[in-house]
């Protein structure tokens, strides 16, 4: 009997590595589809006559585990016949220690002696970067597919409770990924806030002041700079992405004060996001906006959320939304 939470049947791999099934597909057809690329190169070499291949840096960087091979020569004896000449490593032996392993990005061109430059290795800095890169793609994969689990349990489940809470859940994980849909956490009023169950009072703190010069042009008619942050909204950063929080207490006042980035949040209307480089990662916080009518009512600008965001996230951030101010 399958559960919710099952994608459909789990595969198991010798190593007790579990896949869903749309994942080992994926995974499948993209290995499939650089077999099929690899083997055309390889014919058209051994048409040529020739049988050398070199592993070129990518526009980013390689994984951490085909790192050592970028800038080396390799004779290809996989898919253009070739033959041991005593001075190059096979490209067989290359795979069985690693190389071009599933989902791996590296791959070989061929190698024309004379013609073809040859980049420099990997450098620590490089290879320390890539480590980091990788890390940030495998956090950002989990917290999609946990976000996806939780969408399928909420859609399937009878219980309203449960979709709730499984809806909440859902875009927590998406908030986690980079990829948060900020309307579904509870607006934030200054002064007095209803919870949704209880309806008793949020405690409410004065955090910062926003610089509206920065974002005038996109909002010219904010009535004042006041930030504030409730206990509620600390509490949803603890809970769900603790590891987030002593960054936000640290450098939250100063990314807002101080930001290398101010993005309007495309799919949130009176929303930006403040993004700041801190220690080995950047901070990104979220602040609902108010307006005139808003403040009559009771509202301020509120921090919503704040989360850290590797550096393939934000360039992905600043490519689906308006950014608004680049500190010079």
């Amino acid at each position: 009997m399958l559960c919710l939470h099952d994608t459909a049947e789990n595969l198991e791999e010798t190593k007790s590595a579990r896949h869903t099934i749309a994942d080992y597909a994926d995974m499948a057809i993209r290995t499939a589809e650089r077999r099929a690329y690899l083997t055309g190169e390889g014919q058209k070499r051994q048409e040529w006559g020739i049988s050398l291949v070199i592993v070129n840096k990518r526009g980013g960087h390689p994984c951490p585990q085909c790192a050592k091979w970028c800038g080396k020569i390799l004779i290809d004896d996989v898919y253009s016949g070739g033959k041991p000449d005593g001075k190059h490593q096979l490209l067989s032996e290359a795979m069985q220690q690693g190389f071009l392993h599933p989902r791996c990005k590296d791959g070989v061109t061929t190698y024309f002696p004379g013609v073809t430059s040859v980049p420099d290795p990997v450098s620590r800095e490089e290879l320390q970067e890539a480590a980091q890169d990788e890390a940030e793609e495998n956090r950002e994969a989990y917290a999609r597919r946990q976000a996806e689990k939780y969408d399928r349990m909420a859609k399937y489940s009878l219980d309203p409770e449960n979709k709730r809470k499984y809806a909440a859940r859902a875009e927590e994980w998406r908030e986690s990924a980079g990829e948060a849909n900020i309307t579904v956490a509870k607006p934030v009023d200054s002064g007095i806030i209803a919870t949704e169950k209880t309806g008793e009072v949020a405690d409410v703190t004065d955090f910062c002041e926003l610089d509206r010069q920065k974002i005038a042009e996109e909002f010219p008619a904010l009535p004042n700079s006041r930030v504030v942050l409730t206990d509620e909204r600390i509490k949803h950063i603890k809970d769900n992405h603790p590891e987030d929080l002593v960054f936000f207490e640290k450098y939250g006042v100063l990314t807002i004060t101080d930001p290398e980035y101010i993005l309007l949040d495309a799919k949130n209307p009176m929303t930006v996001m403040y993004v700041r480089s801190v220690e080995s990662t950047n901070l990104n916080v979220i602040v609902r906006l108010a307006l005139a009518d808003d403040m009559k009512n009771g509202k301020s600008h509120s921090v919503m959320t704040s989360y850290c965001l590797g550096a393939k996230t934000l360039k992905r951030l600043k490519k689906k939304n308006k950014t608004l101010y680049i500190r010079e």
